[in-house]
């Protein structure tokens, strides 16, 4: 694959992949460009042409982790590489919503998923930050992520296609945090 054409065809993908995270048009425009040029100068490392996309979805949300830090807020929350760009994906409308999910949750597993999946820690600053040894804070992490799965399974029944994007939300009661009623 040259350059030139992964670029002219990749380009808007990436564009819209950054300007779902990022506000301002001139801040999203420069992380465009900047994940642009890192991949012109790092394309003769790529083993798998077609691993090119999700490399770059990839580096492009670490540049935007990278722009929040930067500003001391929050980075928008991991999703696969490129759940937005596939038909039919609704991964990054849960996302939207699972805020309510962890603050429904105990105060031990709220603390470590907002720390490591909202704010950005990796799981050793989150067990610095919360006085805990790395392996409690990767117990507690892993314990935490389960007991939201469930308590998001409580609530709606997703349907996942082959590469575990969420396909399908049906709501199981009328009272679904997600907004989506039984059918």
């Amino acid at each position: 694959m040259s350059p030139q054409p992964a670029v002219a065809e990749l380009y808007p993908k990436i564009e819209r992949f950054v300007a779902r995270r990022v506000r301002h048009p001139e801040d999203r425009e420069d992380l465009v460009q900047e994940i642009f040029l890192k991949m012109k100068e790092s394309l003769d490392q790529l083993r798998d042409e077609e691993r090119l996309l999700p490399w770059l979805y990839r580096s492009a949300y670490h540049r935007v982790v990278d722009y929040y830090r930067a500003r001391g807020k929050p980075p928008p929350p991991p999703e696969a590489e490129g759940d937005a760009e596939e038909e039919g994906n609704r991964n990054a409308e849960v996302a939207g919503w699972l805020r309510p999910f962890v603050d429904s949750l105990g105060p031990e597993d709220r603390e470590i998923l907002v720390a490591i999946e909202f704010e950005g820690r990796t799981q050793k600053e989150a067990a610095a930050a919360l006085g805990l040894s790395l392996a409690a804070a990767k117990s507690r992490h892993r314990r935490a992520k389960q007991r939201l799965q469930a308590a998001l399974r409580a609530c709606c029944e997703f349907h996942l296609d082959r590469r575990r994007n969420i396909t399908d939300i049906r709501a199981k009661g009328e009272s679904c945090a997600c907004g989506d009623k039984p059918s």
